[in-house]
C-alpha cells in the first residue's frame, strides 16, 4: 500500500520541536517526527471520545457507581 504525502510549512514552537527531538531516537527525521506526533495526537483525542461515549451509556455509569460503593462484607449493616 502507498502512503499519500502531503507537502506544507509549518510554523512551530521551538521549545516544543526541541523536547520532542530530545525524546525522540537518535536520527529520527523531521517528517518522521511530525508524523509521529499527529498520530499521539489522533490516539489521543480517540481515547477522548470514547471516554465521552462510555459516560453517556447508562449500563457504564451503573457500573461506574457499582464501583465507587464498598464491598459487602465492609458495607455498614
Amino acid at each position: 500500500m502507498q502512503e499519500k504525502m502531503m507537502r506544507t510549512t509549518l510554523t512551530i514552537d521551538e521549545q516544543l520541536y526541541a523536547k520532542a527531538v530530545a525524546l525522540a531516537p537518535p536520527g529520527i527525521e523531521k517528517s518522521e517526527l511530525i508524523r509521529e506526533c499527529g498520530k499521539a495526537f489522533i490516539q489521543r483525542q480517540t481515547a477522548r471520545r470514547l471516554a465521552d461515549l462510555g459516560a453517556l451509556h447508562p449500563i457504564l455509569n451503573w457500573c461506574r457507581a457499582a464501583a465507587k460503593r464498598p464491598p459487602p462484607h465492609e458495607r455498614a449493616g
